[in-house]
């Protein structure tokens, strides 16, 4: 295997096993999206951590959340590409991986990263309470979900990537809910 190639093929559970230290199903390994996802989930852990801290009138919370909201958000923008616009293997020589990339799923993918950081900008300004906040939150939600929706109609052949769009669109749309409630009270 050359030491630039970042995706093992997985068919081989053995090299999976020994690679990774566990079985893997039939399925190609990409170490940039795994990292990805990896560090979208502390990201994620962190705003909540931060939200939480908020509501407990906690000295810094309101600090720690814009930093690290706005980093997700920033993370979101940069990596729409690499979540959720997918490229297809057409073959794979002398270890190297030959994908090929059509521009509709790539453009939705940087789309879908845009519109996603739009929606997270949007619940740091309700929480924040800042002018504009609900008109950020709405239309940020409303891009979201309609990018889902055209994700659904025309990539329904992907089933990860449909799962993927509708996880994320559902947790920005459940933060959302819970912020706005919390701001009611």
């Amino acid at each position: 295997m050359d030491k630039t190639d970042r995706s093992i093929d997985c068919s081989n559970h053995e090299q999976c096993r020994v690679r990774f230290g566990r079985p893997a199903k039939n399925r190609t390994f990409i170490g940039k999206t795994n990292i990805m996802r990896k560090t979208e989930k502390i990201l994620a852990a962190l705003s909540f951590l931060g939200v939480f801290m908020i509501h407990l009138d906690i000295p810094g919370a309101a600090i720690l959340s814009i930093v690290v909201v706005m980093v997700l958000s920033i993370f979101y923008m940069a990596a729409g590409y690499f979540l959720f616009g997918r490229t297809r293997v057409v073959a794979r020589t002398n270890g190297v991986n030959v994908r090929e990339s059509r521009p509709g799923p790539i453009l939705m993918g940087i789309l879908f990263g845009f519109c996603l950081a739009h929606a997270i900008t949007g619940i740091l300004f309700t929480l924040m309470e800042w002018p504009g906040d609900v008109t950020m939150l709405v239309s940020g939600l409303a891009a979201v979900f309609s990018m889902s929706l055209i994700y659904a109609l025309f990539f329904n052949a992907d089933r990860d990537l449909i799962r993927n769009v509708i996880v994320r669109a559902a947790g920005v749309g459940a933060t959302a809910a819970v912020v706005l409630l919390i701001q009611q009270i």
